[in-house]
């Protein structure tokens, strides 16, 4: 894959999921795999904790390709509001 490829790919993550549909499914995946302990005591042989991580993996890679695309372009994503809060919009008067 070229750079220029990866670059779109990292593009096409970010509007795909910051569409009211993929904000829906990011939200899904974050509830599903994000915010979950990995580790499974009733499991102690580590085969279900290493699927679960791989799970977890999947949605941390998609935040992580979205955060360098919005980065491009200089645009908040879930991930920004998740840990950011809501959006500040530059210029504007912070004191109204």
């Amino acid at each position: 894959m070229t750079r220029s490829a990866f670059d779109q790919r990292k593009f096409d993550y970010l509007e795909t999921f910051s569409s009211g549909e993929g904000k829906r499914v990011l939200d899904d995946l974050r509830l599903s795999y994000g915010d979950r302990i990995s580790f499974d005591e009733s499991h102690p042989d580590g085969q279900v904790t290493a699927f679960r991580e791989g799970q977890r993996s999947v949605y941390l890679g998609i935040l992580y390709l979205m955060d360098e695309a919005a980065q491009k372009r200089k645009r908040p994503t879930k991930a920004d509001e998740t840990v950011a809060g809501p959006e500040v919009v530059e210029g504007a008067d912070q004191n109204e």
